[in-house]
């Protein structure tokens, strides 16, 4: 655009990008005609492959193109909005948290402590209906969600109560200040704010928030904030706003190391951060030890204390059963058969994260891109090695995405790309595995990519450090050199006058 005029080129930037948002949104209505997403299994595979072929379209267009800003964020935010429209009249069936969501505001909004009763308990037995109640899942225990989730939903309850429609449609208008609040986190970083189609355009996401309406979209809303504040400086904000993730959705915790920097800052970020914490706390603790409601038992439902959930442990006991020799059992009679498999694996996630923790620690990140790039590798590693079977925990990572550097936007993409297939896992009638192995082996295969990439970076930054240092020597060498040969320069011009001053 020059001087007012739409040029040829912005017309053919926004016809393309129009066309991807079209074709988006037309495949996200036909999902959500549907009555039950579940039972389209072989329709909504085929429908999300393309829907992904045509978000890559559109998020390659963007960064290669570079189109004109004001039209194409228009757009971007125009499609983005029509799109979670499609889906918000639509009865949630791939997944029901939404109704304990519903649940938890409406037991608030009556004084409860939501952690004190679960929904099936006699005490609040007045307050179940036909519309929310038979929807909750788990009612025999309490709710599992922090106290900032448990904020939101008393909000959302008083705008307007017992409504699943209008929950999704308040995540979903939280979700367009995410969105907003990248573009100003890429306009400080010096990025191009349409890179916001990253996050914005992508099916999965339109999926968790428009359907499903998960509450994962309000915790990358404060991760994103807390970057922002980290970026001005203002560590004990960015601390309080990382506990505002971190008390919708627990693993957002794990983004802590790429918020690091000068001692001075860590200790502000690390008060603000548990003062936000305890006194989010506070208004809950009447019921004591019970304030963590439904975790411990998912601990152990998710299988995360037996192990049965990590995909990747049993690909590797699977793998030495098979070997020759049969190492798992030579494994079992050795020192290591002391402890189970689950514990070292369980110990090794725990090494690794300190690792990545360490290397955030000794080398901080200086700018948001760096910072973006710590938080994705970060959730990469937990992702993959943790393996959680919900799709939508990987909303985190994808509210990164747009900030990344190149080298890291394919890993990111592919741990988030393929999430959905775990839903198929279940879908399929026979079961198959092809969905897990689509999921699991790609965030191995993202996890593969990222060592990788820290290798080669590793080798290129040892190089220029000893080519420094070899210039370094060199302009030493050749200082000292010239140092050497003055004295003898001076005594060759003096040796004529010598003579001439003993006369």
């Amino acid at each position: 655009m020059r001087d007012g005029r739409v040029t040829g080129r912005t017309l053919l930037d926004l016809g393309v990008l129009a066309i991807c948002g079209i074709a988006l949104v037309v495949l996200t209505h036909t999902i959500a005609q549907w009555r039950v997403v579940a039972l389209h299994y072989h329709a909504f595979t085929a429908i999300f492959v393309a829907e992904l072929a045509i978000y890559a379209l559109a998020a390659a267009w963007v960064i290669r193109r570079k189109p004109a800003v004001r039209w194409t964020l228009a757009l971007i935010f125009l499609v983005a909005f029509a799109a979670r429209l499609a889906f918000i009249p639509q009865t949630p069936t791939v997944s029901d948290d939404l109704y304990r969501y519903v649940w938890d505001g409406r037991i608030q909004a009556a004084g409860i402590n939501p952690y004190r009763y679960a929904p099936d308990d006699p005490a609040v037995a007045r307050f179940r209906d036909r519309a929310i109640y038979p929807g909750i899942n788990r009612k025999p225990v309490p709710t599992i969600y922090p106290p900032a989730a448990q904020g939101v939903f008393r909000l959302i309850y008083a705008l307007h109560p017992d409504s699943v429609a209008w929950t999704k449609l308040a995540l979903t208008l939280l979700d367009l200040i995410t969105m907003a609040m990248l573009v100003i986190v890429l306009a400080r970083a010096g990025l191009r704010p349409e890179r916001v189609l990253l996050y914005a355009w992508h099916p999965l996401l339109i999926l968790e928030v428009g359907h499903s309406g998960h509450i994962d979209v309000v915790a990358a809303l404060f991760l994103v904030l807390a970057l922002w504040a980290r970026t001005a400086d203002r560590s004990a904000l960015s601390g309080a706003l990382l506990a505002g993730a971190t008390l919708v959705k627990f693993y957002a915790l794990v983004t802590l190391p790429a918020l690091l920097s000068t001692p001075r800052r860590n200790f502000r970020l690390l008060a603000g951060l548990m003062a936000t914490t305890a006194l989010a706390y506070l208004p809950f603790l009447s019921v004591g030890t019970r304030v963590f409601g439904f975790l411990p038992g998912y601990v152990q439902q998710e299988g995360i204390s037996s192990g049965a959930r990590y995909y990747l442990l049993h690909q590797v006991m699977r793998l030495a059963a098979w070997s020759p020799g049969n190492v798992a059992a030579l494994l079992a009679r050795s020192p290591f058969g002391l402890l189970s498999a689950t514990t070292w694996y369980e110990g090794g996630i725990v090494v690794a994260m300190m690792a990545c923790a360490c290397a955030c620690w000794l080398r901080p990140a200086t700018d948001v891109r760096g910072m973006a790039d710590r938080c994705a590798a970060l959730f990469i590693v937990l992702l993959t090695l943790a393996t959680p079977s919900q799709p939508w925990y990987v909303l985190l990572l994808l509210a990164c995405l747009p900030l990344v550097r190149s080298a890291l936007v394919l890993p990111t993409s592919i741990v988030v790309g393929s999430a959905v297939f775990s839903y198929l896992s279940e879908w399929f009638p026979s079961r198959p595995a092809w969905p897990l192995i689509a999921d699991y082996d790609g965030r191995a295969v993202a996890l593969a990519l990222l060592l990788i990439i820290v290798i080669v970076r590793w080798r290129i930054e040892r190089q220029r450090t000893e080519t420094t240092s070899a210039d370094v020597v060199s302009a030493c060498d050749t200082a000292a050199g010239e140092d050497d040969r003055q004295p003898a320069a001076i005594e060759s011009s003096d040796s004529p006058v010598t003579p001439f001053a003993s006369t």
